[in-house]
């Protein structure tokens, strides 16, 4: 670090993160709070997000996620309004899909019908709503009067700021602000995200760089997702000014003339701060595999160390981390009980209680609305990449998007209306004309999409280092920065047909409720199978649809406990994805309502693939466990025709068998690697039930307690939505659930008899409330 040569220059650290949202900067005008508020929605009775994914892509959504399932079944109401399909306004109990040329007035009408002075209301203009709007706004203000402070308005990060604070001032309007409340002025994200003047002139690439510049680049890629303007401006600094600490060879590494490899988030000391006056110390899991690698804040302490010779010497950030918290963990003894915990407090009784300060005013400007356009463009955070993390790894990719389930490559969503308008089918390529950029995209069509809305998942449109292929597009390229918004959620564009056109590499293609079949009844009980009276533990699997929202979450916990492998694009489009479980969406009779539905191995009673293998390589258990013997599997594959679930898979390649090194340390030992030629499919985490069998046998326990393990996906599921349990054991929660719940089983009239059942997905309406 000492050997940087930067003398006689300006030294920039520029924060960049293209979803970078303005509520700091609101929240500073309006109370004087330079912090993003964190909405305790536990205090919440009626929700109504705006643009916002708050359960999705958001950054508190494990938060968020968490209290909002919790309130499901007390009769809280989730309401959400956004121009695009989300997780969010698919978990909500009503979704609204608005154009975001009509939101302005949507909003401003929605404050209007909250204050009651005359003289407030005589400030606006009238609004262009729409009658279907206006329903929308007359039925959002009678449920904020009913609720009154126990209702909340969330604005999502991607909003312009002027619309955020017209729905900050509609919580104040609501007084859910204050102590206690849902929106508590002490429980702020502890930092400000809003930018700084200099930050804002580097971003716009209008700073000027006077006798020379260098510009530090700590694990950001804005040559990949900045706009047009910071990229030209960077472009003009000689490569040897520009330095770049990076964990991968991503574009901006790869212009820069230092390159500096960077630890990962696993091999790295660090601390969190959370809202709630608690810390946590991270731990590194192993040591770096990089011995070169540097993470980002003992670079920050040796460049520091570098420039001030009478600064405080630290070796590494642990001993930075050590000095910082002296005061809160005084000895070695206090240190291990942090770690043991995960946090630690530094909250005392002098620290004083932030003031609110009100500042809000009516004087909300009526013009500002976005320009008029037939088209605006969206680029909406990635489920798998959120804007560029992890752009190299397979397993991201070949994840398939949650609504609508393509693998590998994004897509520019659409709805109906706008694809018969421009003549348009699914796969189609189009032209993106903004200004004078342009970037070529794919359509697919998709319910729930306002009018004249394209929307993007960024985290595309990258070369993989491997094998300098590139999947999907850079939505980013269309992007230009705006000094009064920075915002991706509305850019006026034109599109043309290109007459060019792919096949998407889909985890599923059909996405209708076949409601005959829903409604077939057993006609009768009769069975070739002989019946069985399980005398110990019967295991099972509940999963509740109303909590389940679609997050893909249970999928890769799945796929790295039992090693299942990636089989790359080719293969998705010929139907061979090897997950055991598969997350499918349908749309009901609303075609803006939808649900998930997870779907993996049935472990049926009677089950069919059982009674076809002609070497018994899939049996069942006395724990009632469809198992899989590897090393019998002959890959006849006559339980995969027969299992009317299709959750069977089939090894068509040795996948592991080019494996590099160190990557073999990412596979779980407890399971086997399985050949070419091999069934597989889901196990109940087998392996998990054997390490606590024999745990409670050597503990003296006949049986498994209930609660002692959970499957992977149990375990990674956010909500809680899927329960995992002894059938056997009438007190189990799972046994519990089962006698109180409206459950059903899939396909009930074949007699298979599942061993996993589904709790119905009941939505209320919230005129209902």
């Amino acid at each position: 670090i000492k050997n940087i040569s930067l003398l006689n220059k300006n030294i920039f650290f520029v924060r960049f993160s293209p979803f970078r949202s303005h509520h700091s900067h609101v929240n500073k005008n309006l109370f004087g709070i330079d912090s993003e508020f964190v909405f305790d929605l536990e205090k919440a009775d009626f929700v109504v997000t705006i643009d916002a994914d708050i359960i999705g892509s958001h950054k508190l959504s494990s938060i968020y996620t968490m209290q909002l399932a919790n309130k499901k079944d007390s009769g809280s109401k989730l309401l959400s309004i956004e121009s695009n399909q989300s997780l969010t306004g698919i978990f909500a109990d009503e979704r609204y899909a608005v154009s975001p040329y009509e939101l302005y007035d949507l909003l401003i009408s929605l404050y209007t019908n909250l204050i009651n002075t005359p003289d407030k209301k005589a400030n606006f203009l009238k609004t262009r709503l729409n009658s279907k709007n206006a329903d929308i706004v007359n039925k959002i203000s009678d449920r904020l009067f009913q609720f009154g402070e126990k209702s909340v308005l969330i604005p999502g990060d991607n909003l312009p700021e002027k619309l955020t604070e017209l729905i900050m001032s509609i919580n104040k309007e609501l007084k859910n602000i204050g102590q206690e409340k849902i929106i508590n002025p002490e429980k702020v994200i502890p930092f400000s995200n809003d930018y700084t003047e200099v930050e804002k002139s580097i971003l716009s690439g209008d700073f000027e760089t006077g006798n020379g510049c260098s510009v530090i680049f700590l694990e950001t890629n804005p040559f990949y997702s900045g706009n047009r303007n910071l990229k030209k401006w960077l472009s003009q600094i000689k490569s040897e000014d520009l330095i770049s600490l990076s964990l991968y060879p991503d574009e901006t590494y790869l212009k820069c003339g230092l390159k500096l490899p960077a630890d990962h988030y696993l091999e790295k000391w660090g601390d969190v701060s959370f809202f709630n006056f608690y810390r946590s110390i991270i731990q590194p899991v192993i040591r770096p595999l990089n011995q070169d690698s540097i993470s980002s804040e003992e670079f920050l302490i040796g460049f520091y160390q570098s420039f001030d010779s009478s600064s405080q010497i630290f070796e590494s950030y642990y001993d930075y981390i050590r000095n910082v918290y002296k005061d809160q963990i005084k000895n070695n003894k206090e240190w291990d009980t942090a770690l043991r915990n995960g946090y630690f407090s530094i909250k005392n009784d002098t620290q004083k209680k932030i003031l609110l300060k009100n500042n809000i005013t009516t004087e909300f400007s009526n013009n500002f609305r976005i320009p008029k356009s037939d088209v605006y463009f969206q680029i909406l955070p990635s489920y798998c990449f959120y804007d560029d993390f992890e752009p190299n790894n397979p397993f991201l990719l070949e994840l398939p998007d949650p609504i609508s389930k393509i693998t590998w490559e994004n897509a520019g969503y659409i709805s109906k209306s706008l694809a018969q308008k421009y003549e348009l089918n699914e796969g189609d390529f189009i032209s993106v004309y903004s200004g004078e950029n342009k970037i070529e995209l794919p359509v697919y069509i998709l319910n729930g999409i306002a009018d004249g809305i394209i929307g993007i998942s960024s985290g595309f449109g990258r070369k993989i280092q491997s094998t300098e292929e590139t999947y999907g597009v850079n939505p980013f390229e269309l992007v230009d920065f705006s000094d009064s918004e920075f915002s991706f959620n509305s850019i006026p564009v034109k599109i043309e047909k290109t007459g060019k056109k792919v096949n998407f590499a889909k985890s599923q293609s059909y996405f209708t409720l076949n409601i005959e079949v829903l409604k077939k009844t057993r006609i009768h009980n009769n069975s070739i199978y002989p019946g069985y009276e399980h005398q110990g533990q019967k295991w099972g699997m509940l999963i509740d649809i109303s909590k389940c929202i679609g997050c893909n979450s249970c999928v890769l916990s799945c796929q790295f406990e039992n090693n299942i492998p990636i089989v790359g694009k080719d293969q998705i489009e010929i139907g061979r994805i090897m997950h055991w479980i598969k997350i499918d969406r349908y749309d009901n009779d609303n075609e803006d309502v939808s649900f998930f539905e997870p779907m993996l191995c049935q472990h049926c009673e009677n089950a069919p693939c059982e009674s076809v293998c002609p070497v018994g390589a899939t049996s069942h258990s006395p724990e009632g466990i469809n198992e899989m013997t590897y090393n019998r599997c002959i890959g006849a594959r006559f339980c995969m025709v027969n299992c009317p679930y299709n959750v069977r898979k089939f090894n068509y390649e040795n996948y592991y068998e080019k494996l590099s090194q160190p990557l073999e340390n990412m596979l779980n030992p407890s399971i086997t690697i399985r050949m070419r030629g091999v069934t597989e499919k889901c196990t109940f985490c087998i392996q998990r039930i054997n390490h606590a069998r024999i745990e409670t046998k050597n503990k003296g326990m006949k049986f498994i307690p209930d609660s002692y393990f959970q499957t992977a996906c149990q375990e990674a599921c956010p909500t809680e939505a899927i329960i995992f349990g002894d059938l056997n054991d009438k007190s189990s929660k799972i046994s519990e659930l089962i006698k109180q719940k409206d459950i059903y089983h899939k396909l009930e009239f074949l007699n298979t008899k599942p061993s996993v059942a589904y709790i119905k997905n009941v939505k209320t309406k919230v005129e209902n409330a």
